[in-house]
C-alpha cells in the first residue's frame, strides 16, 4: 500500500484477510481495518520512527532446561557464556517464576523474548502472555531426556519435554511457523552419546507428529490444521533450526542462533510512525500496574494535544500485538484495562503460583496484622488458620486472598483488588466466591487441589447421564482441563449450589441434581455426568447439554486447533451396568464451533432454545410416562429419552 490510499475518500472497505506478507502498513495494522490503515499513513506523514517488531520470541521448555542461561548468554555484549543458579532448592535461585519479558538487541533491532517459567505450576499462567505473533524456541535438557527415557519411554520423554509445551502455542495459534530447538547440556555426554540421544529425540518427535497428522485425517469437519503438523513428510524441527550447546560452547553457536532469530523476525520488522514510538515509550514508563483506556487517553492528551481516542486504540492494539503491553480487549471484565507494567501482572500471578516450598513460612515471618472488611483485626493466629484451611481444601478465605495481593503486589486499593480478582477469574485461575464457613466466603484455586473426585456419589442417585469429550491431535495443555472444571461451576450460582473442585475435575450439588466433570489429562478425556431421579431426566438432559456445549465453546475459543470428539452414552445401559454400553459418537446436539465467537453463550443459547423450546411446556414428571417415545436397547424396549435429549428429533 501507499499514501495514495488517503486520496480514496470513497473507499469503504479493504480486505487484507490472510495477507501475512503485508509490510507497509504492518499486518498488525491491516488486521484492524481501513480506519487503522488510514491512521497509520496520516501519522507516518508526520515522520517515521524506529522499528517495532511485531513478533515475540517465546522461550519455552521444562524447568532447569537452561532457558534463562540461554537468554542471558544471547544478551551478553561480552559474547561469553552466562550460567544461572538453577537449583530451586538452593538459597540463591534464579529459576524463572511465571514469565519474564526480556530484550535482545541484534544489529539495530530490539527483539522481545518471553522467558516462560518451566515448572508445571506456572503452565496455567502462560495463557496471559502468549499470543499469535510468537516464535517458539524450545529448550530441551538432554540429561532430563535421557533420564525420562530410562524411567518411561522415548515417547513420554518427548511429550513432557517438548510437545506439552508446543500445545500451549500451536493449539491457540495454529498458523505459527516451525519451532526452533536448542538441545542443552551437551558437555555432559560424549559426542557419540549426544548424537544418539539427539537422533532418538528427533525421530520420536517426527513419529509423534506423523501420528497426530494421521489421527486428524480420520476426523471429519472443517478444522484448522497446525501449520508445522500439516505435512507428515517433513521434520517437525528443521535441521537449520536445531542448536546444540554446552557449558564450554564457543560463542559462534549463539551468534548463529541470534542470526537465525533475526532472519525469522525480519518480515515482521517495519518502521512505525514516530508518534507511535513516542506513545509506546510514554505508556511503558507509567509506574502503576495498569490503567483504564480513558485514564490513559487523558494522560497522553497532556503530551499529544491533537490525539484522538480512535488513534490511541489503533496504537495500543498494535502495541499489544507486539507484546509491549497486555490488553485483553475481548475478555469480559478486562476490556477496559491496559496492563502496561508486565512485571506487576507476573507479581500478581506469583502470589498464588510458586514452586517455592517454604513460602508460607516466609509469609508468616513477614506477617503484619490487618483489618478485614468489617474492621475486625486479623492477628497471626487467624492468619495461620486461613493458611491451614487453604492447604487442606484449596479454598482461600477472601481476607487472606486480598491481604496477600495488597502486601505482595502493586494492586493496593479497592479498585485494584477488583481488577486483580477479574484477571484471575477471567482466565479461570480461581473460582468463587464460595462459602468458606458460616460467616465468610473465599475462592477455589483449582491447581492447588489435591483430593480426587468421589465417584461413588453418582451411584446414590436413581439415573445417570454421561457424555465423554476426547481431544484428538495435539494434546490440550493440562490447565485447559482445570478451566473446563471451573467453567462447569460457573454455570451454577456458587452461593446457592454446593461446588467442589477436585484435582481431576469438579462436582456440583444443586437442587437435587448431582453434576460431575472428571478429566484425565494423559488419556485426553473429559467425562461429564448428570445424576438425579428418573422423573427429572428431561431437566438432566438440558443441564448436560448446557455443560457439554459450554466446555466445547470455551475450548474451541481458547484452542481453535483442538479436535474434540463427543460421545454420548445410553442411560439405560449405565442403569443396568452393561459392560459394553451403547454410544452415539458426535451426536447432533453437540455443537463444535468452527470459528471463535465473541459471545461465548450464543451457540449454547441457540442450541437450548432449539432442542428444549417446545418441550419446556411439559411437566418433567410426564417424560417417562410417554409410551410413544420408545426405542430398542440391548434387545429391550426402553424409553428413548434415556438415549437422546428431545426424543422427537431422533425418531
Amino acid at each position: 500500500m501507499s499514501f495514495k490510499i488517503l486520496q480514496l475518500t470513497k473507499l469503504q472497505k479493504i480486505n487484507t484477510f490472510e495477507s501475512p506478507k503485508l509490510k507497509f502498513p504492518p499486518i498488525g495494522v491491516c488486521e484492524q481495518g481501513l480506519n487503522a490503515i488510514r491512521q497509520f499513513f496520516v501519522d507516518m506523514k508526520l515522520g517515521a520512527g524506529n522499528n517495532l517488531p511485531l513478533v515475540t520470541i517465546a522461550v519455552i521448555g521444562n524447568t532447569m532446561a537452561g532457558k534463562t542461561s540461554l537468554i542471558q548468554t544471547l544478551q551478553n555484549v561480552g559474547r561469553t557464556r552466562v550460567l544461572t543458579y538453577r537449583n530451586p532448592e538452593s538459597k540463591i535461585d534464579e529459576t524463572t517464576k511465571i514469565f519474564k519479558v526480556e530484550k535482545l538487541k541484534i544489529e539495530k533491532v530490539l527483539l522481545q523474548l518471553i522467558d516462560m517459567g518451566g515448572n508445571e505450576i506456572y503452565h496455567t499462567t502462560y495463557q496471559l502472555a502468549l499470543h499469535q505473533n510468537c516464535i517458539p524456541l524450545i529448550v530441551v535438557n538432554m540429561v532430563q531426556y535421557e533420564d525420562l527415557v530410562q524411567k518411561s519411554s522415548e515417547r513420554e520423554a518427548v511429550r513432557r519435554l517438548a510437545f506439552d509445551y508446543m500445545s500451549h502455542l500451536y493449539l491457540a495459534n495454529p498458523s505459527m511457523g516451525s519451532p526452533k530447538l536448542v538441545l542443552t547440556h551437551k558437555d555432559l555426554f560424549s559426542d557419540a552419546k549426544f548424537a544418539e540421544l539427539k537422533n532418538s529425540f528427533l525421530s520420536t518427535s517426527n513419529q509423534l507428529c506423523k501420528e497426530i497428522v494421521e489421527e486428524e485425517k480420520q476426523l471429519k469437519g472443517d478444522f484448522s490444521l497446525i501449520k508445522p503438523f500439516s505435512d507428515s513428510t517433513e521434520d517437525i524441527f528443521l535441521s537449520e533450526d536445531i542448536y546444540e550447546i554446552g557449558v564450554l560452547e564457543q560463542y559462534t553457536v549463539f551468534d548463529s542462533l541470534k542470526q537465525n532469530l533475526f532472519l525469522t523476525c525480519q518480515p515482521f520488522i517495519e518502521d512505525i510512525p514516530a508518534v507511535w514510538e513516542q506513545i509506546s515509550q510514554k505508556v511503558c514508563a507509567l509506574p502503576s500496574a495498569y490503567c483504564t483506556f480513558i485514564e490513559l487517553f487523558h494522560h497522553l492528551k497532556r503530551s499529544f494535544k491533537s490525539i484522538k481516542q480512535a488513534q490511541i486504540e489503533t496504537i495500543l492494539t498494535y502495541m499489544h500485538q507486539c507484546g509491549k503491553i497486555l490488553w485483553y480487549k475481548s475478555t469480559k471484565g478486562l476490556e477496559n484495562y491496559i496492563f502496561h507494567n508486565t512485571p506487576a501482572l507476573t507479581d500478581l500471578l506469583a502470589v498464588f503460583y510458586s514452586h517455592e516450598g517454604n513460602r508460607w513460612g516466609q509469609r508468616q515471618k513477614r506477617f503484619v496484622p490487618f483489618l478485614d472488611e468489617s474492621s475486625a483485626r486479623i492477628e497471626l493466629e487467624r492468619f495461620v488458620e486461613f493458611v491451614q484451611v487453604f492447604n487442606s481444601t484449596a479454598v482461600m478465605d477472601k481476607n487472606l486472598f486480598f491481604y496477600l495481593i495488597k502486601s505482595e503486589t502493586l494492586f493496593k486499593n479497592e479498585r485494584d483488588l477488583h481488577v486483580a480478582m477479574n484477571v484471575l477469574k477471567a482466565f479461570r485461575l480461581i473460582h468463587g466466591p464460595v462459602q468458606c464457613d458460616g460467616t465468610s466466603t473465599g475462592f477455589f484455586i483449582p491447581y492447588m487441589v489435591e483430593k480426587f473426585c468421589d465417584r461413588d456419589i453418582l451411584s446414590k442417585e436413581e439415573l445417570t447421564l454421561r457424555v465423554d469429550l476426547v481431544f484428538k491431535g495435539l494434546s490440550l495443555p493440562q490447565h485447559a482441563y482445570h478451566q473446563m472444571s471451573v467453567g462447569t461451576l460457573e454455570l451454577f450460582p456458587s452461593l446457592i449450589a454446593t461446588p467442589m473442585v477436585h484435582k481431576d475435575g469438579a462436582s456440583v450439588f444443586h437442587d437435587g441434581l448431582v453434576v460431575q466433570l472428571i478429566h484425565d489429562y494423559k488419556s485426553r478425556k473429559v467425562s461429564i455426568y448428570m445424576a438425579s431421579t428418573a422423573k427429572r431426566v428431561h431437566e438432566m438432559w438440558e443441564q448436560l447439554l448446557k455443560i457439554t456445549n459450554n466446555a466445547l465453546q470455551h475450548v474451541t475459543n481458547s484452542w481453535p486447533a483442538s479436535r474434540p470428539v463427543v460421545t454420548s452414552f445410553c442411560a439405560h445401559c449405565l442403569l443396568i451396568q452393561h459392560p459394553n454400553p451403547e454410544k452415539i459418537v458426535s451426536p447432533q446436539w453437540a455443537v463444535i464451533p468452527k470459528i471463535k465467537s465473541s459471545a461465548q453463550t450464543s451457540v449454547i443459547s441457540r442450541l437450548l432454545s432449539s432442542f428444549f423450546g417446545q418441550e419446556k411446556l411439559r411437566h418433567p414428571s410426564t417424560m417417562l410416562d410417554d409410551l410413544s417415545t420408545q426405542c430398542r436397547c440391548k434387545r429391550e424396549t426402553v424409553y428413548a429419552v434415556l438415549k437422546h435429549p428431545c426424543t422427537c428429533k431422533y425418531h
